[in-house]
Order: structure tokens, then sequence, then C-alpha cells
């Protein structure tokens, strides 16, 4: 069944300045945050004489680095100051600068976007920094097995486009780079008839454009010739390069020309590549990972841009199957081509990309990169809308047409990662703006029931929240959870792993679990019409899960893939370093995931007792949001979970981990390029008392305005991520302060990592940054929980671990009440003098 409905309209006013900039404007006042989007049309393929130089990607970099009104570091404290967030991205044919604001800020953010995009000085000191800084993300880009691989496919299926390159640029090319260069190259491309803005949120439109003709309008039209892109050449012959990296798991990818955005097969190769390898009950998933146990993980998808396109099949598998998955990932395309696909499959497909399309909207930022992405590509905002629209009428036969055509296993390419040898009829939907408040049930056995209706899209999402993990596993079973969660999205006493996923998948929605170190789930999202089954799958997954031997053993075995190449990331392997030290002789001194050791041993015992003793109905809290009828919900909810016992909360009085009484140093070293260095001291995790300080410190330790960030990145060019996090539990936590780097400069980070941390400790934070880091605090929050998915997740959570379903809702207002006299003790308690825990996690000799 296709369900009978269409992306909203986004009909954006669209404002043309006599200069050729454009702005695309979209009010909705019910928004709690307004998206600001400038859109450049420049990115890594553009760079000409200097392709491969990574020159775009640079200017993004440099553009936070002053204007002619703005010192270096005023831009990101003026945006913190505002309590918006900004970031930039840049891709082979756009750059983008975005802002999310809450409304009250939207003029002042506007004018940092024009400053910077259009009056950025690009300090010479500065430039300099900074190419320390993008050298240092390109060798974190050599450690990541994910991004190596895909450097190598683009590199091996392009010859002569200039995509070919990556977007960062080779290091060796990068570093011929000059400043004049890089400022020949923003006078060049950085003018207002190269560039749009697109503006969604709360925001009054007249005054919006008024204030964008002003700021975008007064910098003159500049004379540009067109970047000619040379022609791909079509493919002569089957490509594969195999390359031995620093992996442990193989990455495999296959990947076939395919055309543009517009081209009338793009709809056919998008449910095509939906059909392959999109969810669990995708052909490639159920027949090589479920059914032949070849590979960990796999997808498929359709990557289009304006004048070309890659069809890419991309697999993570144990490096002693790879020719066997490569073999079989061939038979199934082959298989696909000579015998078409179903009925069923393409109403499965297309209604898994209209919940996906419907998905993205749920954000102000997401309708605007919606707009943006359109435009950009097509010239119409409503682009995505008539993609949705069009692959509805997209027949069997012109899925197999298009399966045939550009599928052809003989003018393909394979590359891989291998680890070293020593290594491992529809109807319109019209939005209502329709949203109520979260009402609490308890239902008649106990669990704890959440509803919201939202009918704004036309979504449901459907959450269940369980104290568990780590505080309830056995001694020598660390990461059972984790196996148990995944375990119950499986087989059912009713209903088999593949049905399962046949049927929510088909009605365009999404099963999976969570877990952590207290709690663990199920989540589903749906389109509104089938919140049924998506309730009944969740219900089902708790109740009557079937623990099949068979499955237990294949899911340990994608577990302890998971363990080995959680290896490939150097700062998560430095936090379990870090936790291994501060939690010793507890179970917080353990991953989620658990260890090679623990997870080998895990039985179908250990689960069936878990179950006894986390899956009861006082452990429960249930959430469902969105376009909901409540009373209708909870009739069915109690009828679905009534089979729970009654049990009771976990975790409300755990055994706490020892006090740290001594200073820890620890120093290891790794086959990779990068070094990290970690500050970890213990807190008293999600009940301690200073927890909204703590918070707060963390967002304010971690901006671009930070001082961290100004002093170890900016000044010393010693580091490219600066910042700090937390580890969270009920019975203790961590706060740690970070650092990536290099080998040559582990020292000095360290040096002036201590310096910063102890200034903290004696001073905290001045004025200007304590009310900077409160702003940026309240815009983060607004924006985290704009979508119904979001706030399901917070509200359930939230109400789980005791502090009430609207903790999320009450902490502004406690925000606004903290004082700075408050943070600086807090700063003081922690930090001054305190035992903590110095982790180096260094590259080999």
């Amino acid at each position: 069944m296709i369900h009978s409905i269409n992306l909203p309209a986004q009909q954006p006013r669209i404002l043309s300045l006599e200069n050729g900039f454009q702005a695309l404007l979209k009010p909705d006042p019910a928004a709690p945050v307004v998206s600001l989007q400038v859109w450049v049309r420049t990115g890594s393929i553009h760079e000409e004489q200097w392709l491969g130089a990574g020159l775009s990607h640079l200017l993004e970099h440099m553009l936070f680095n002053g204007t002619e009104r703005r010192g270096p570091r005023q831009v990101s404290e003026d945006v913190q100051a505002a309590g918006a967030y900004i970031n930039a991205y840049t891709s082979f044919d756009r750059t983008v600068y975005w802002i999310d604001t809450p409304p009250e800020s939207t003029a002042d953010c506007l004018d940092i976007l024009a400053d910077m995009t259009l009056h950025s000085t690009l300090p010479e000191d500065e430039f300099h920094k900074e190419l320390e800084v993008i050298r240092k993300e390109m060798a974190m880009g050599d450690d990541s097995p994910g991004r190596v691989v895909s450097k190598l496919l683009f590199a091996t299926a392009f010859q002569k486009h200039p995509c070919r390159q990556p977007v960062i640029g080779h290091r060796q090319v990068f570093d011929q780079l000059s400043h004049a260069d890089l400022k020949a190259f923003y006078r060049r491309h950085y003018v207002p008839n190269n560039m749009f803005l697109v503006a969604v949120g709360a925001f009054e439109e007249q005054d919006l454009a008024l204030r964008i003709e002003s700021l975008f309008g007064a910098v003159p039209r500049a004379p540009r010739s067109p970047v000619i892109l040379p022609i791909e050449p079509r493919q002569q012959g089957q490509r594969k390069v195999f390359q031995e990296g620093s992996t442990q798991q193989t990455q495999l990818q296959l990947a076939w020309h395919a055309p543009h955005v517009t081209d009338p097969n793009a709809g056919a190769l998008q449910l095509v590549a939906s059909i392959l390898g999109s969810g669990a009950s995708s052909r490639l998933y159920q027949k090589l990972r479920e059914e032949r146990h070849l590979v960990q993980a796999i997808s498929a998808y359709y990557y289009a841009m304006g004048d070309l396109g890659l069809f890419i099949v991309g697999a993570e598998v144990d490096p002693d199957k790879t020719e066997a998955a490569q073999e079989a990932i061939l038979e199934e395309i082959e298989r696909l081509r000579e015998n078409g696909v179903t009925e069923e499959e393409r109403c499965k497909a297309l209604n898994s990309e209209l919940s996906e399309a419907l998905n993205s909207l749920t954000t102000t930022s997401g309708v605007a990169s919606n707009i943006g992405s359109s435009w950009m590509l097509t010239g119409s905002p409503e682009f995505a809308r008539v993609f949705i629209r069009g692959i509805q009428d997209t027949t069997l036969e012109q899925l197999h047409h298009a399966a045939r055509t550009f599928l052809d296993p003989a003018h393909g390419t394979i590359v891989a990662l291998t680890p070293k040898a020593t290594e491992g009829g529809p109807s319109i939907y019209v939005p209502s703006a329709s949203s109520r408040e979260t009402e609490k049930r308890t239902l008649s056995n106990g669990l704890t029931l959440l509803l919201k209706q939202d009918d704004r899209l036309p979504l449901v999402s459907v959450r269940t929240a369980l104290c568990g993990g780590s505080l309830v596993e056995p001694s020598g079973a660390a990461g059972v959870t984790r196996l148990f969660s995944e375990i119950l999205t499986k087989d059912t006493t009713e209903m088999s792993a593949a049905e399962i996923n046949e049927r929510i998948e088909s009605a365009g929605g999404s099963f999976e679990s969570y877990s952590g170190g207290n709690s663990f789930g199920l989540l589903a999202d749906i389109m509104a019409p089938e919140w049924e089954l998506a309730l009944q799958t969740v219900a089902s997954g708790l109740t009557i899960p079937a623990f099949l031997p068979q499955v237990l053993e294949k899911e340990k075995q994608a577990q302890l893939a998971s363990i080995r190449s959680s290896r490939d990331r150097p700062l998560m392997l430095a936090i379990n370093l870090l936790r291994k030290a501060l939690f010793a002789n507890h179970p917080y001194q353990f991953p989620t995931v658990g260890t090679e050791e623990s997870v080998t041993t895990l039985a179908r015992e250990h689960l069936l007792s878990l179950h006894q003793t986390c899956v009861t109905a006082a452990n429960t809290v249930l959430a469902v949001y969105g376009d909901i009828l409540p009373e209708a919900v909870v009739e069915q909810a109690e009828r679905l979970f009534a089979p729970l016992p009654h049990g009771e909360r976990l975790l409300t009085n755990p055994e706490r981990a020892q006090a740290l009484r001594d200073p820890i140093r620890v120093e290891r070293t790794y086959p990779k390029e990068q070094a990290v260095v970690l500050f970890g001291f213990p807190i008293q995790g999600l009940r301690d008392p200073h927890s909204l300080e703590l918070e707060l410190l963390s967002d304010a330790c971690s901006d671009m305005s930070s001082r961290f960030f100004n002093r170890i990145r900016e000044d010393l060019g010693a580091a490219y991520s600066v910042g700090a996090s937390r580890i969270l539990g009920t019975a203790g936590g961590c706060f740690y302060f970070y650092a990536a780097t290099s080998a040559e400069k582990a020292n000095e980070v360290e040096e002036a990592l201590a310096i910063e941390i102890d200034f903290l400790a004696r001073n905290g934070l001045e004025e200007a940054e304590f009310i900077r880091a409160k702003r940026s605090w309240h815009g983060s929050h607004k924006t985290n929980l704009q979508s119904t998915s979001a706030q399901a997740d917070t509200h359930c959570l939230d109400e789980l671990l005791g502090f009430g379903w609207d903790h999320s809702k009450q902490k502004p207002a406690r925000m606004d009440a903290l004082q700075i006299d408050q943070l600086r003790e807090t700063a003081r308690l922690q930090f001054l003098d305190r035992p903590h825990v110095v982790v180096r996690l260094l590259p080999e000799a």
C-alpha cells in the first residue's frame, strides 16, 4: 500500500536583488528557531589550476577568522552571544554557511553571515594557523577507514571529472598554496551573483527582506566567467583497486556511473537503491547479512549531483570474507537486472522515500536545506517535492530498465580498504500547525505512558526506555545489554525478523534499538496512518522475543566486529583508556559495547536473565508522539503491553564508583597518525547537584569562541579539535577535556590544556564568556528539541531516570537563574587540585 501523502509545498518568497544576489524566504511563525543559510555556488570542483588543493575548504575555515568589522574571534563570539549556533560545510559543488538562531537574534545573525561571506579580511597570520589546522584534519581523515575508502572510490570511478579529487585536497598540492592564492579565489567566487540565502522560521518577511537588501545588496555584481567542467568519458570495463590500510574490518565499495539528479531515470535509481540496500528488509541485507553471514553492515544509495551521479553499494566485511561478499553483491544485482522487482518492493521503497523526506522537514534547518539544495541543483525550490511526487508514478518496467541500463557489472568500479597483513493516488497533505502539551498516563500494569499530539506532519514516533546497562550486567558479561537490545529487534515467537522488517519498512517506517550505560530501549518511526503497526512492533519486541540461538551467534559476531572497528577511532580509544583508569573495579570501566573477551562468552541464558530482570512495566516508559489520537493510543497500549509483569524500577540507588584518590597517567601507542590527549575529572554523574553548571561549562569549553579553542587551536595551531564533554551515569561520571593533535605537538598540547584547565578552575568564566555561553545554550536547547521525535527521546529518558518528563522544559528557567559565582564555585570544586586522569594516545614510532 502506498500512502496518499505528499510533501507540503514550500512556496518561499524569492527575492532577487539588482546585483544578482537571491534570497528564498519562508516564514513559519510557529517555529522556535530561525535557520539562515548562505549558499555559495563554489566547491572543490571549481578550483581550476588549484584542483586538488582543497582551496574551497580552506576558504571555508578562513571566513571565521575576521572581517572588516570583526576581529579573528569575534564572529564566533557574536554568534554565541546571540544564543545561536554557526557552522559550515564544503562539498564538490557548494560551500554553505549556516546559523540556527532564536528568532529575536535573526537580524544580528544575518549581519554576521553577510559580513563573513562578503567582507572577510583573510588575515595572513590566521592563514598560516589554519593551514596547520587542516593538515591535522587531513591526518584525522587518513585515520578514518570510511573516509579513506570513499576517497579511493571517487578517485577510481572518475578519471576526468574533478570530483575524483578529495574536497579537503591532497597534502602535496595543499602545501603549495599561498595567501595570495586564497585571496584571489575569494575575490573571484564570493560575489553576490554567485550566492543565495535561504531563511526559514519565525521572522517578519518584509522586515527581513529590507535587511537582506541592505546587507547583501550593497556589494556590486562582479564579472564571472564560468568554470568549465570536463565531461567524464563512459567507463570502458571494470575497475578494481584494493588498498591496504589501518583498518580492522575490510571496507568494501562497489559503484556504477549514474545520471544527474534531473535525469528521467533518477527516481527509478533512487528506488532501486532503496530496494537493494535500505533497511533490514532490503535484498542485500537479508541475503548477505542475515542468510549468508558475509557482511556486518551493508547499504546502497544513489548519489546525484547537478551534472552526474554514482550508484554505490558499501559494506563492512570480515577480512576473510571480502571476495565472497563482493561476488554475492554482484550476484544480487545481476538477479535484479534479470528479473526486476516486485510490486511489494516498489511500494515499500516509495513509502521509505516518502517517510525519509517527511522526516527531513521536522526542523527549520532541514526545511532550509531542502529548499537550498533544490534551488542549487534545479532552480526550483519545489524540486524535492516534485521528485517525491514523480517517483510515485514510477513503474516496475522503469525500475527494471534503470537497473539493466546502469548497473552493468562489466562497467562498474570495485574498491576496498583491507587490513594490513599484520592487522585484521495521492492527496496533498497540508500542515495544520497544531501541537498539544505532553500527557502522562499510567497503564493498568504500572507502565508509564507519555503522549503528545502534534499533527504538523503526518509522522509518529514510538519510544520505549528501560533502566539497564552496565550496572545490571553480571560480572564478565559486559556488553550484554547492547546485544540484548539489538536482538529485541529481531525474531519474536510469532514472526521472523525478516517479516518484521518487511512490514515496518513497507509502511515507510524504521525499527531499531539503543543501549547506553544507564538504559536501553526500542524506537520506531512511521507515517501516521500506520501508527498501530509501530506500536505493535515495539510491544512484540519487548514482550515475546524469541532469542534464537542462530541469531544470538550472528549478532555476537556483529558486535565483535563493532568492537574491532572502534580501534579505528582515536578519540574512542582514548576515552576507553580513560574509563579503565577512572572506573577501575566498577562496571563503568567497560565500554557499553563490551570487550572481545566478555562478548565471546555471552549465551542465551544471559539474555533470558536480563529480560526477566529489566523488562517489566514499572521499569519501562513508553512515549508515543506525533499525529495521533491519544485515547486510541491508550487503548492499544493497554492491550499490547499487558503481558509485562509489574516488577520494579531499577537503578534507584546504584552502587557508586569509588572516589579517585590519586592522579593517574596512562600512555599508549597505536598504528595511526593522530595523537589524542585527555584530562578526565570524576563527577557525581546524572544526579550531580551541579549538573547544570557542568553542562554549561562543557558547552563553553567546546565552542569555537572558547578560550580552549582560541588558545590551543587558533593561537598555537597545535590541535585540530579541542573541547570538553561528559560521561554521565547514575552511579558516577566524568568531565573530560580533549584535544586531537600530532605526535610532535602532544607535549605542547598537554601543557596548554593543563594551563587552561587550571585557569578555569581558579577563575571560572569571564562575564562575557558566561553571557555568551548561556545564550548559546538556550539556542542549542531550542534547536535540539525542534522535532517531535527528539522530544519523545528526551522526555522518555528524563521520565525513566526520575527527573520527570518535563525536565527539559524546566531547564531554560533554571539556566536563566544560574549566576556566574555558582559557575565559578563549581569549576573550583571540580577541577582545582583534584585527582584526575591524563591519557595520551600516541602514534607508534
